[in-house]
């Protein structure tokens, strides 16, 4: 991170300034962008710390829920993990109880992929026609968030490489046209998990086997790659 911010300045262009990246700081700013991405899809979007974010959803838009953020701003500065966590073990509500005492439901499939290729709804029925619970989760990984490559508006400055030594490269270009790691990384890679209460977790399996020995979804052998314990 050193490296690439001391090779940032700017580049001037028709009265616009944008950020500017020395060139030889590109790869650098490559394997940024790509341990970030790794870093989403491998660690903040980890199995358990989806569910136990689904299960405080549940305890905040259920009618059990008696936490609020203080209107006073003095008070809320001092709102952190501990203070919630404090909340939560006082709380009757079983969600709440389930997450301060660390009971997550279970995962049961989890599918890598497309939009199509990750598609759980089916499972998702089949559960719930057996009266069992199911939480549904979706991430998404993108390498950037930017509505276009290298700007967050459409209408905002590019980012420019500049090359500052003599070689066959402009002096400055805009670092679409400097990299490829946006077009080798340019698809969405999504992970669909369905969880399950542990109680209900060999129940569940055996119904999805069941269905998938029959041929009746689209995505079985996905599907069957999917199911079963995972680490």
């Amino acid at each position: 991170m050193p490296w690439l911010l001391n090779n940032l300045s700017v580049y001037v262009e028709n009265d616009t300034v944008s950020l500017a990246l020395d060139r030889r700081a590109l790869y650098a700013f490559d394997d940024f962008l790509v341990a970030r991405y790794h870093m989403f899809v491998m660690v903040y979007f980890h199995h358990k710390s989806i569910v136990f974010e689904e299960m405080l959803r549940r305890y905040f838009n259920g009618p059990g829920n008696t936490y609020s953020l203080p209107a006073d701003m003095d008070e809320y500065v001092q709102i952190d993990d501990i203070h919630l966590i404090a909340h939560l073990r006082q709380a009757a509500d079983p969600w709440a109880q389930a997450v301060s005492q660390r009971r997550p439901y279970e995962r049961l499939v989890e599918l890598h992929g497309t939009e199509e290729e990750v598609d759980l709804t089916w499972a998702e029925a089949t559960l719930r026609e057996a009266g069992i619970d199911t939480i549904a989760a979706s991430s998404v990984g993108k390498l950037s968030r930017y509505a276009a490559v290298g700007q967050k508006r459409e209408s905002a400055p590019p980012i420019f490489v500049l090359n500052r030594t003599p070689g066959p490269h402009p002096a400055a270009m805009p670092i679409t046209q400097a990299t490829e790691v946006f077009e080798r990384y340019k698809r969405e890679r999504r992970i669909a998990r369905l969880y399950v209460a542990p109680e209900a977790l060999e129940r569940a399996k055996q119904l999805l086997a069941t269905r998938l020995a029959r041929g009746s979804t689209a995505r079985g052998d996905d599907t069957a790659r999917g199911l079963g314990t995972h680490s």
